[in-house]
């Protein structure tokens, strides 16, 4: 079935059933749907940024990383005010598609611009992504300047420095 309410009461209808569907029902990709349309229906409301990050997250927890990264892509594009957010969302898809490079430029991105959670984030990320990429020395020299709390900053010195001990370096 289709809900064709318009206005607030279709906007507040459509996000009460996405969280349904979401939380209770167990239908990811229904409450995704939801959230997109509640989006397209009022493109100017303060929270479409908020509907199209848990659009795309509830995407993910469907395989759909085609259409979560659209999502993500929208919000950047779109949404200045989430775009760390999202950049930060799908640095983290693209590098579990080992699409490493491209991971790199949006926790970049993110590090460039942004201090505090945000930046130390990109910070774990980009140190991760020299990790994974084989640099073991720039992925060391990321940790030195995250602004990580002390027992995520000592976890990832210790994976690093196995890392390294594997290699003989």
């Amino acid at each position: 079935w289709h809900l064709r309410l318009g206005g607030t009461r279709g906007i507040g209808a459509r996000l009460h059933l996405a969280r349904l569907y979401a939380r209770d029902l167990r239908s990811p990709r229904r409450a995704a749907r939801l959230y997109l349309r509640a989006a397209d229906h009022a493109p100017e409301d303060p929270r479409v940024s908020d509907w199209l990050l848990k659009a795309a997250q509830l995407n993910l927890q469907e395989d759909r990383v085609t259409q979560a990264r659209r999502l993500l892509e929208r919000v950047i594009a779109s949404h200045p005010e989430q775009a760390d957010r999202a950049r930060l969302e799908l640095a983290r898809v693209e590098m579990d598609r080992r699409a490493f490079v491209r991971s790199y430029e949006l926790y970049q991105e993110v590090a460039a611009s942004k201090g505090g959670v945000e930046g130390a984030l990109a910070r774990l990320g980009l140190s991760i992504c020299l990790e994974r990429q084989g640099d073991l020395e720039a992925a060391l020299a990321e940790l030195e300047i995250a602004e990580l709390p002390e027992e995520i900053l000592q976890e990832r010195l210790e994976r690093v420095s196995e890392r390294s001990r594997e290699r003989g370096l």
